[in-house]
């Protein structure tokens, strides 16, 4: 329950004090105040250029604009146009040499990385030659001409997200690729470094986990029961579902992958079930789809960018909203079995190489590659109201209260166009988590382009259905009005205070079930709406 008329990111002692500890005497903690108030942010402070304060916060690195912020405390700068740095070793230049050793995820691994890793070599106007390792998983990849004092070598191991993140924890790669989050127990295992993390998550792009299905499958969509009844083997036919009868074939990943892991914690635990003993398991994504395409009555699990021509379920949840593998969907996280792309490693280990890769691949070049993959890159896309129309509408208003807000959400949407940016918070806190602090970079790019002067802003906050309809609003408007703040922080002078409106609407328009943790985080959640997108 939210008690204080201001959230604030706080770090807590003991986390600050380690952030202090690797900080020269003199950096103190400070507190930086929205003029617009309802929001502060306290942190400490690793550089002032004058126009940005630069933040260590429990909730990662932010910048935030001098002109939206008053500081406080006695890191504050005693001149505000003055420069102050906090004093680091200076880390070697970006064109110098040195071995990037990278492992995980088989998904990412197998040709996305790979096209990364050759157009950051051209973008440094040099080639990456590949000299593949002792089995297929292997390859070496030699940035710069050989011998040269700022070649790069890249060792890439795609052994799979779990055999990458367990590799992380021993300090046996500098890289790890994941297509899905670290579980709680692998986090306990990473020592905390940098103030209160434990790991830094760059998130590479999208992608979805598709239900696929042989030709002589004649359904559009399961239910999100069924599925887990099939891929059990509790419905061994499918004339049991009211199809064609046949006998049904599951396809699955190996142990160890990704894609199995998510789909069980998400398809199957629920329902209290495992895969079926008689699966058939594939090593690979490829062979995999293959496998489905060969067999009329096959169904498998599979990255959606290995999809193909391949039909593809939908997935009806309990509540009655329809998933689809749409790029909207994935993009807003709002697909049953959507996932990210990590690249995960330890705060403060990476060399200047490792980092100007991962921020090539960040960047609108490295984001084109992942779409030219099939994945799902983070570009902003707009779709209209009459696409989210039937969750805004959907459900009865049990009070007063809701039926007021329902008519006022209605009101406020209709003539808008929602963004794919939406902002979540970790679990349990008032933080912005990893992606979404990628997202206010992303959207306040996107609001400076020319074609997008002058157009207002929505920022419509949501909550879970847990508690009642008046907190509910309370807390979604406050996460709205914290949205707001840091993206007004983050767009500094080019923000335009009255086109910026934050607005909360409780529980209402669910984008998943409330049945669920799992659910209600995702629920909780603040929506970008654009006049004419």
């Amino acid at each position: 329950m939210i008690t204080a008329p201001h959230r604030a990111f706080v770090i807590g002692s003991v986390a600050l004090a380690a952030v202090l500890a690797a900080c020269p005497a003199w950096a103190d903690k400070v507190v930086l105040s929205a003029k617009n108030g309802g929001f502060d942010v306290e942190g400490v402070l690793k550089e002032f250029d004058g126009s940005t304060y630069t933040l260590e916060t429990s909730g990662g690195e932010m910048k935030l604009a001098a002109n939206a912020y008053a500081c406080t405390g006695t890191g504050c700068p005693n001149q505000p146009a003055a420069a102050v740095k906090v004093e680091t070793p200076s880390p070697a230049p970006a064109t110098a040499g040195g071995r990037i050793v990278v492992k995980g995820s088989n998904t990412i691994g197998a040709e996305l990385f790979p096209s990364i890793v050759r157009a950051f070599a051209s973008a440094r106007g040099t080639t990456a030659e590949e000299t593949l390792g002792a089995t297929i998983t292997e390859a070496s990849f030699a940035v710069g001409k050989d011998g040269a004092a700022d070649q790069i070598t890249v060792a890439l191991a795609r052994s799979g997200s779990k055999s990458g993140i367990a590799a992380l924890i021993k300090s046996e790669t500098d890289l790890a690729l994941a297509d899905r989050g670290i579980h709680a127990e692998e986090m306990a295992q990473l020592p905390v470094q940098s103030g209160a993390s434990r790991v830094t998550t760059n998130v590479l792009g999208l992608d979805g986990i598709v239900v696929v299905v042989g030709s002589g499958v004649r359904t559009k969509s399961l239910t999100s029961e069924q599925l887990a009844r099939v891929f059990a083997g509790e419905i061994k036919d499918w004339s049991d579902l009211g199809l064609k009868p046949g006998t049904i074939n599951v396809y699955a990943p190996a142990d160890g992958h990704g894609t199995l892991d998510l789909f069980m914690r998400h398809a199957l635990t629920p329902f209290k079930v495992a895969m079926s003993p008689t699966a058939t398991r594939r090593d690979t994504n490829v062979s995999l789809a293959e496998a489905v395409q060969r067999d009329p009555n096959g169904i498998g699990i599979l990255s959606m960018s290995f999809a193909g021509n391949l039909q593809t379920l939908d997935i009806v949840s309990a509540c009655g909203l329809v998933s689809q593998p749409s790029p909207f969907a994935l993009k807003s996280e709002e697909y049953a079995l959507s996932r990210r792309l990590n690249i995960f490693s330890r705060p403060g280990s990476l060399s200047p190489q490792a980092s100007a890769l991962i921020t090539f691949a960040l960047s609108d070049r490295g984001q084109k590659i992942v779409a030219s993959h099939q994945f799902t890159d983070q570009a902003i896309i707009s779709v209209p109201f009459a696409h989210e129309a039937h969750r805004v509408r959907m459900g009865t208003p049990q009070t007063k209260l809701d039926a007021a807000a329902k008519g006022r959400l209605l009101g406020d949407l209709q003539d808008k166009r929602r963004l794919s940016v939406t902002f979540r918070f970790a679990s349990g806190t008032s933080v912005l988590e990893a992606r979404s602090r990628q997202e206010l970079d992303r959207l306040a790019q996107h609001l400076r382009q020319p074609e997008m002067s002058g157009k207002a802003v929505l920022l419509a906050g949501f909550s879970d259905s847990l508690g009642t309809p008046g907190p509910n609003q309370i807390l979604s408007q406050k996460r709205a009005e914290q949205v707001r703040a840091s993206l007004i922080g983050v767009m500094g002078a080019d923000a335009k205070l009255d086109l910026v409106t934050a607005r909360g609407y409780g529980s209402l328009a669910p984008v998943a079930c409330n049945d669920s943790a799992e659910g209600q985080n995702v629920n909780r959640r603040v929506e970008v709406w654009m006049q004419g997108g």
